[in-house]
């Protein structure tokens, strides 16, 4: 995906695994997959700063030919965090939009176990532990990780302050 298409991509919806509309969607060609990367006890969340565009990203990727959507998951967590996470969990399906065309990717999360370097020559220069209450700035995000770590991070504060955890999905 190119510099331009990263910043047109926008979300138009998320559809939960617990949906009814879930299977049909998983039933579509997903384009990409994005991972959630999360500390463990789950109280904070990892992001990437990609170092040409200057944002703040959530690690994912294109899928390859001949590669799963896991695959691609843990693929694009090791590639840009040098990260493995103890088991790749399904969130829901992103729904986007690039122009007037339609597409959608897979969305995951999963707990860090394991942590190597960046590799050489990445487009990251940065891993960083952000918490719910404490993001980067909206603009300083690339737009559809904004997207989302916006609506996981309402998900997580009103969790928060009803019952008094930081984490929704067991």
């Amino acid at each position: 995906m190119t510099e331009a298409a990263v910043e047109e991509l926008t979300v138009e919806a998320l559809v939960p695994v617990d949906a009814p509309a879930y299977r049909d969607y998983a039933a579509r060609k997903s384009l990409f997959a994005m991972v959630i990367p999360f500390s463990q006890g789950r109280e904070q969340f990892f992001m990437v700063h990609h170092r040409w565009r200057d944002t703040w990203e959530l690690p994912s990727g294109k899928v390859e030919p001949e590669e799963s959507l896991t695959q691609t998951a843990e693929r694009e967590l090791l590639e840009e965090m040098g990260a493995q996470v103890d088991q790749l969990r399904p969130l829901g399906i992103l729904l986007t939009r690039l122009g007037e065309t339609p597409g959608q990717g897979h969305l995951y999360w999963g707990e860090v176990i394991q942590w190597g370097d960046l590799p050489r020559g990445s487009e990251m220069d940065e891993v960083r532990a952000f918490s719910p209450h404490m993001l980067p700035p909206p603009e300083q995000m690339a737009p559809v990780t904004r997207w989302v770590v916006q609506w996981v991070s309402c998900k997580l504060i009103a969790i928060d302050e009803e019952e008094g955890t930081s984490w929704i999905w067991d």
